[in-house]
């Protein structure tokens, strides 16, 4: 097991990475338990396009990693495992960005809102974050697209949806599932391209003040753990 990201924070736990079955996204909680400095934890791996695995167990520490044992469920299949992962702080830092994300098909497009948007946000609001998606069929079927975007509502970052296509095209897939509750932007229509800006520009700016008042709200830190090694029975399916 690979982990791209391992994120525990604020009694959440979430993560994305590969392993010998394909990608998944894993979501779940800690707790700490009452009178000692473990954690308990319950988290789901959901395998792209495939079956979930559910976690538990109990995490100890020491100065230089963080040691999960419990076991794994999947159907009437369960075993023990232990899950060794790192301390040691990501050196990335962790300034405001807005993350961008599209299907290699649609990056002309985007590098031209892009553009906009690093003119128009020059002097954004620090410490504040959201995701804008470039909706597409082809996003839709990019495994990459879906472990980016599930790991993004994982984490309940602020996404904005942008239409690059009907959202017809869309129906009947986890992309346009995923977007029902979203309040998406159109932008199919180029000669539109101004005005569609405009509404994007504005859902940034709003993103980014809620994001600045629940950040003042309460003091958060966020610890990225890199790598990761797993033991245990293995089972493919």
């Amino acid at each position: 097991m690979t982990f791209d990201l391992f994120v525990m924070t604020n009694g959440y736990i979430a993560d994305e990475g590969n392993d010998e079955i394909g990608s998944f996204v894993i979501n779940g909680k800690y707790t700490r338990l009452s009178g000692t400095e473990d954690l308990e934890f319950q988290f789901k791996k959901h395998y792209i396009g495939r079956h979930d695995v559910q976690y538990s167990g109990i995490i100890t520490h020491d100065k230089f990693w963080f040691f999960f044992d419990g076991k794994w469920l999947l159907n009437k299949l369960s075993d023990s495992f232990h899950l060794e992962v790192s301390r040691k702080q990501s050196s990335k830092s962790e300034c405001s960005h807005i993350m961008l994300s599209y299907q290699w098909n649609s990056q002309a497009y985007v590098k031209r809102i892009a553009r906009n948007i690093n003119t128009a946000m020059a002097t954004g609001v620090e410490g504040a974050a959201l995701i804008i998606s470039f909706d597409t069929v082809a996003y839709s079927k990019s495994i990459n697209c879906q472990k980016e975007f599930t790991y993004a509502l994982q984490l309940k970052k602020n996404i904005v949806p942008v239409l690059l296509e009907h959202v017809n095209n869309l129906q009947n897939t986890w992309l346009g599932n995923s977007i029902a509750s979203l309040n998406t932007i159109n932008m199919q229509d180029e000669s539109q391209f101004d005005s569609s800006f405009k509404a994007l520009l504005q859902r940034i700016n709003i993103g980014l003040k809620e994001k600045e008042v629940e950040d003042s709200d309460r003091s958060q830190v966020i610890t990225r753990f890199e790598g990761g090694i797993v033991t245990g029975k293995y089972c493919q399916y």
